[in-house]
C-alpha cells in the first residue's frame, strides 16, 4: 500500500510539473513574439521618422527671379536689389554706392537695361503687387509646386539730380522712355526699391513659405563716361 501511494504522488508530481513547463515554455513564446513585434514597429517608426526628417531637410523654399531661375530671390534683402546688363547682382546688404561713389554702369546702359523685381512695361509701374510677378514667369520652386500665393508689394522710383543734394523725380519718363539712355551730365541717379511686408507661400512641401519685411533702398548710379560728354558746355 505504500509502495503504491509513492507511486502516485510521483506521478501527480511529473504532472504538475510537466504542466508548469509548458505554460512557461508558451509564456516564453507569447513574450518573445511580442517583443519581436514591438521591435518590428520600432524600427519602421524609427524609419518612417528618418524619412520625415530627410524630407523637411531636402525641401526648399520657394523663390522669385527675374532672370530664370539663375539668381534666386528668396529674402528681403534678394528683393531690394538690382541686375546690369552684365550679370551683375547687387543686394543692399552689399551695395557701398553714394552720391560721391555712385554704380558705375558697364556699358552706355539705358533704364531698360537696369533690372529690378518690378518688370518694366507692367500696367502698373512703378509698382506690382508679389502676387502679380506669376504673370511674369517670375516665381520658381525647386520642389515642383506649380501654385504659389503671395503679398506685398514693391515700388521704384527713379530720379536724377539736378543740383547738390536736390533731385527731381523722373520715373515717369522711364516708364514712357525704358530704352533711352542714362545721361552722364544727370550723374548720379537714384533709383529707390521700397518693399512691404509679405511673403511667398506654395501649397505643399516643408518649407513652404517666403516671408519678407518692409523696407526699402537707394541705389546710386552712373553712366560710363563717354568721350561725347560736353555737360560743361550745356546751358
Amino acid at each position: 500500500m505504500i509502495k503504491i501511494k509513492r507511486s502516485n504522488l510521483e506521478y501527480k508530481l511529473s504532472n504538475f510539473c510537466f504542466k508548469l513547463l509548458r505554460r512557461l515554455s508558451l509564456s516564453t513564446i507569447i513574450l518573445t513574439n511580442c517583443f519581436i513585434l514591438l521591435l518590428t514597429m520600432s524600427i519602421n517608426n524609427a524609419h518612417a521618422l528618418v524619412i520625415t526628417t530627410n524630407n523637411e531637410i531636402q525641401g526648399s523654399l520657394p523663390y522669385f527671379s527675374i532672370d530664370s531661375g539663375k539668381n534666386k530671390m528668396q529674402d528681403t534683402e534678394s528683393l531690394l536689389s538690382i541686375k546690369l546688363s552684365n550679370g551683375k547682382v547687387i543686394k543692399r546688404i552689399d551695395d557701398t554706392s553714394s552720391e560721391l561713389n555712385p554704380i558705375e554702369l558697364p556699358y552706355f546702359e539705358t533704364f531698360q537695361g537696369i533690372k529690378t523685381i518690378v518688370p518694366l512695361g507692367n500696367p502698373n509701374y512703378p509698382k506690382i503687387d508679389l502676387a502679380e510677378l506669376k504673370n511674369y514667369k517670375f516665381f520658381f520652386d525647386d520642389d515642383g509646386d506649380k501654385y504659389a500665393d503671395a503679398e506685398g508689394k514693391v515700388e521704384v522710383k527713379w530720379e536724377r539730380k539736378v543740383s547738390d543734394n536736390n533731385y527731381t523725380d523722373i520715373t515717369g519718363m522711364v516708364k514712357k522712355q525704358p530704352n533711352q539712355q542714362l545721361n552722364y551730365c544727370h550723374r548720379p541717379y537714384r533709383l529707390t526699391i521700397t518693399l512691404t511686408k509679405g511673403y511667398l507661400k506654395t501649397n505643399s512641401g516643408l518649407p513652404n513659405q517666403t516671408n519678407f519685411e518692409n523696407a526699402s533702398h537707394s541705389f546710386y548710379i552712373t553712366p560710363k563716361e563717354g568721350i561725347d560728354n560736353k555737360c560743361d558746355s550745356q546751358p
